[in-house]
Parts: C-alpha cells; sequence; structure tokens
C-alpha cells in the first residue's frame, strides 16, 4: 500500500527507499497509475478501512481491561503513594498491539487519532481517583504544628498590636525564645518528663504541611512523565523512530513484546504539530491535577503563620 501510495507514510526516509527500491526493480515509476494497479488499491484500501474500524472498537476494549487491572492492583495495595508498578500491569496487556498502532499511524491517521483520544479518555478516571487518594493520605499524615513551635518566631496578631514598640517586642520574642531554649536543655525529670513523651507520640514519623506538598510533588511528576513517555511509545507519537510496520512485526512475537524504558527521559520532537497532539493527551488525562494541587498549596498556606 506504500508502494502505492507513498504519501500515507510520515516517514521521509521510508518514502525516498520505497523510490529507490521501486527504480532499481526495474518498474516504471508510474506504475502505480496502471488501471490494475489502481483495482487493487481500492481493494486493499476497503480491506484496510474494515480492518482499521475493527481495531478501534477492539482496542477500546483493550484499554478497558487495562486501566481495570490497574484499578484492582492500587486498590489491593497497602500503601496509598502512588506505585509504577500498577500502571506496568495494564500497560503489559497493550504491548503487543503496538505494532498495529503505528500501522494505524502510517495508514488511517484519523483512527489513530480516535485511539489516542479513547485512551485519554478512559485514563482520566483512574488517574483522577490515584491522584486525589495520594493526595489525602498524604495530608491526613501531615503533622500539626503544636502551641510552642508556633511562638518560638511569631507572636499573635493581639500581642503585635498591644505591643508599643519595636523594642519591646524584640525584647518579648528574646524573652519567648530565651523560655523555649531553656525548656529544651531542661533534663526530662526537671520538667516532669511528661510533655516531651506526649509530642513525640502525636507528630512521630509524620512531616509538617510544606513538605507534604513537596512530596506530593515528587511522588506524582515521574508517574506522569512515564505516562507521556508510554503514549509517545506505544502510538509511536514520533519522528524520530526509525522503523516500518512489517519490521516491527517481525522483530518479536506478540506474547514477547514488552515495554520501553518509560523513566529515560526523551528527546524534543521535532514535528511542532504531533507534540501539540501529545500536549493535548496529557491535558486531558491529567485535567483535575492543577486544582488538585491549587487546593493543597492553600491548604499549605492555612495551617501556619508562614
Amino acid at each position: 500500500m506504500v508502494k502505492i501510495d507513498p504519501a500515507r507514510s510520515g516517514a521521509d526516509q521510508e518514502k525516498a527507499d520505497i523510490t529507490a527500491e521501486t527504480n532499481q526493480s526495474g518498474l516504471n515509476p508510474d506504475f502505480k497509475q496502471m488501471r490494475i494497479v489502481q483495482e487493487k488499491k481500492l481493494v486493499y484500501d476497503q480491506e484496510s478501512a474494515m480492518f482499521i474500524g475493527r481495531l478501534v472498537a477492539f482496542m477500546s476494549r483493550q484499554f478497558d481491561h487495562a486501566f481495570t487491572e490497574t484499578k484492582l492492583a492500587m486498590e489491593g495495595a497497602l500503601s496509598r503513594k502512588v506505585d509504577p508498578i500498577h500502571h506496568e500491569l495494564g500497560r503489559d496487556i497493550l504491548w503487543q498491539f503496538s505494532p498495529l498502532m503505528l500501522y494505524a499511524r502510517d495508514m488511517h491517521p484519523d483512527e489513530w487519532n480516535q485511539l489516542i483520544q479513547i485512551y485519554q479518555d478512559k485514563g482520566q478516571p483512574v488517574y483522577r481517583v490515584e491522584f486525589q487518594a495520594t493526595i489525602a493520605s498524604w495530608r491526613r499524615n501531615a503533622r500539626q504544628a503544636t502551641g510552642e513551635e508556633a511562638e518560638i518566631l511569631f507572636t499573635s496578631a493581639v500581642e503585635k498590636h498591644q505591643e508599643g514598640g519595636v523594642a519591646t517586642t524584640a525584647r518579648k520574642l528574646t524573652v519567648k525564645r530565651s523560655g523555649t531554649l531553656a525548656r529544651a536543655l531542661r533534663s526530662p525529670r526537671e520538667d516532669g518528663g511528661h510533655k516531651p513523651k506526649a509530642d513525640k507520640g502525636v507528630n512521630d514519623n509524620k512531616n509538617p504541611p510544606h513538605e507534604v506538598f513537596t512530596g506530593v510533588l515528587d511522588n506524582l511528576i515521574p508517574l506522569i512523565q512515564m505516562e507521556q513517555n508510554f503514549i509517545i511509545d506505544f502510538f509511536h507519537a514520533t519522528t524520530l523512530e526509525q522503523i516500518d510496520f512489517p519490521d516491527a512485526v517481525a522483530t518479536t512475537t506478540p506474547s514477547d513484546r514488552g515495554g520501553t524504558d518509560l523513566r529515560r527521559p526523551r528527546l524534543m520532537e521535532p514535528d511542532r504539530e504531533l507534540a501539540r497532539r501529545i500536549l493535548r493527551a496529557m491535558e486531558v488525562i491529567f485535567t483535575f491535577l492543577e486544582s488538585e494541587l491549587l487546593r493543597l498549596m492553600e491548604w499549605v498556606v492555612g495551617q501556619g503563620p508562614m
């Protein structure tokens, strides 16, 4: 089909290779204008159109299956933090169909775009539930500031309003710091030995709010990057790839097709239109993320005077 109509392939190098092969074989460069060739092209196009229609419906069910496996893995996890392993279970189901995505990209660009749209729409609810649960878990495990910690660097608004001068305020802060330092240096026996144990029991192994925000970002961003790399590799959404459909099929059997290293950074896509298509897919999948992070930021700011 590509030899009859090289324009259907998105790879310029592949078009040049086909032209060179045609010339070397002694075929007339205008052989695609022959009636028999045009008749064959019509048959091929009809068969390919029926196939791609079945493929879109089939892959929609496979996407459902893959995300169901991902949700089951997350529901059975002991930790509420995101884990890339949960998504690998679903992706293992899809990798065997990756060469067909390359066929769809080269032969039927509209249906290829439809496949990406189906995938992004089905993936968005899964990520939304996962990220919301993760953020809620981090917030539940946040350490609340004690009264003494809040007074180390700050005085209340009422105290500031009542003080008559800068010198008095500075002296009051110095007294508070000295008293706090004295309590910290005093032995447990002298201080009764009860308060340190109580404080430790409340806030042990917990992070302050500002570290919760940092922890959420550190936990979520790698997963977002891996999802973008998966879309690029699975759907062959790049012009930097040098492989055609026959080679992709012949390289390995479907059962042996595995994923790529999704943690490895990818080069910038030179085709800006294709890059914008990937960006739109990511915006649909993570459309909820901006509002979730904004609420988390407001919560962090509201936890203390800082």
